[in-house]
């Protein structure tokens, strides 16, 4: 069967002008560099570095990051494009209402190229929507993390990560088109999380 690209998730996007301007002003840089609202010096131009709502800032600006790029996914590979959480139907009518029974997500993971846009909590690779991806078969598709793996060893290989839009279109859209890429990234996948 032809692979579908899943997303499981929710947004909590909260109206703040501090954030809509940031978002305004950075969106372009962002979709180009993603992990550029990691940065301190990304805050310190908006001198907010050392605000004490810093983490509410950022989480916001994430909560908007994840809007957008679902909406251009939906966009560019909607008839491959499966997206679970009822707050979406506002933006994209197709979306299904939440799920929370464990064997139909497993269903939905299994086989499927399965989109993560990390934590807004942190950016660690491995948490627990990336856990359920991998031990459900998806394939893993990551934005990078602070710890995502780099060029240079076996992790790289193993987890399927972009940094910015063109990437990941590109990477589904490979993954989506090629059969053999795929079972290849899967087995490269499984055999790195599966390795005792």
């Amino acid at each position: 069967k032809k692979p579908k690209i899943i997303f499981i998730g929710s947004f909590n996007f909260q109206e703040d002008k501090i954030v809509e301007e940031i978002w305004i002003n950075e969106k372009e840089n962002i979709y180009e560099n993603l992990s550029t609202i990691d940065t301190i010096s990304f805050w310190k131009k908006y001198d907010l570095d050392k605000n004490k709502r810093l983490q509410y800032y950022y989480i916001q600006l994430k909560e908007r990051l994840r809007l957008n790029l679902v909406l251009k996914i939906n966009e560019i590979f909607s008839e491959d494009f499966i997206l679970i959480g009822s707050k979406w139907k506002k933006y994209i009518p197709t979306a299904k209402n939440d799920e929370f029974n464990i064997l139909k997500i497993k269903e939905l993971y299994k086989g499927n190229i399965c989109l993560d846009l990390g934590s807004k909590w942190g950016t660690n690779i491995i948490y627990p929507r990336s856990v359920e991806i991998i031990e459900n078969g998806g394939i893993l598709v990551q934005s990078q993390q602070q710890n995502s793996p780099k060029n240079t060893n076996h992790a790289s290989e193993a987890i399927n990560v972009f940094n910015n839009i063109n990437q990941l279109q590109k990477l589904l859209k490979s993954l989506l088109t090629n059969q053999e890429l795929l079972k290849e990234k899967f087995m490269k996948q499984y055999n790195f999380f599966n390795d005792d």
